[in-house]
C-alpha cells in the first residue's frame, strides 16, 4: 500500500514540528545551565581576563625595555629576550589591488557580495559571465503549531 504524497508530507511536518520543539527545549535548558554556570564562575572569568591583560601589558613593557637596552650588536640584552629582525611592509591598498589585477595574482572573489550585486541585475557587463535563473525551494513555516493548528 502506498501513501499519497500529501499524507507523507503531513506526517513529515508533524515529525518536524516535534523535532523542533524538542530541540528548542534542549537549547533552552542548555542556555539556562550555561547562564547558571557562567554566573557561578563570573568572578574567575574576570580574574582570568584581568590576568591576561596584565600579562600583555608587562610583555609590552619588557619588549620596550629590551629595545632600549639593545646596543645594536648584542641581540640578547637579557636572559629570555632576543632582538630579531622582521620584514615590514607598507603599501597603498588601491595600488596593490590594481597591481594584483594586472598580474592576475592574489585575488579572491567576495562571493556573497558578488552574488548580491548580480541579483540586483543592473550590470550588462556580466552578460556571458553569469547566468541568472530561478529554482523552486520549499519554505517551511517557522511556527508549525500555528500552521498545523495543533499542539504537540
Amino acid at each position: 500500500m502506498t501513501t499519497r504524497p500529501e499524507t507523507e508530507l503531513a506526517m513529515a511536518l508533524v515529525t518536524l514540528r516535534d523535532c523542533r520543539a524538542r530541540a528548542q527545549r534542549v537549547a533552552d535548558d542548555l542556555r539556562e545551565r550555561r547562564a547558571e554556570f557562567e554566573a557561578e564562575i563570573a568572578e574567575h572569568i574576570e580574574y582570568a581576563r584581568a590576568s591576561a591583560a596584565q600579562v600583555a601589558e608587562v610583555e609590552n613593557e619588557v619588549r620596550r625595555l629590551a629595545l632600549v637596552a639593545f646596543d645594536g650588536e648584542n641581540r640578547r640584552p637579557a636572559a629570555g629576550v632576543e632582538i630579531k629582525k622582521f620584514k615590514t611592509i607598507k603599501y597603498d591598498e588601491k595600488v596593490a589591488l590594481r597591481w594584483a589585477g594586472v598580474h592576475g595574482l592574489f585575488l579572491k572573489l567576495d562571493v556573497p557580495a558578488f552574488e548580491k550585486f548580480v541579483k540586483q541585475g543592473t550590470m550588462s557587463s556580466l552578460d556571458g559571465i553569469v547566468t541568472l535563473g530561478s529554482e523552486d525551494r520549499a519554505q517551511i513555516a517557522t511556527d508549525l503549531d500555528a500552521a498545523l493548528g495543533e499542539k504537540p
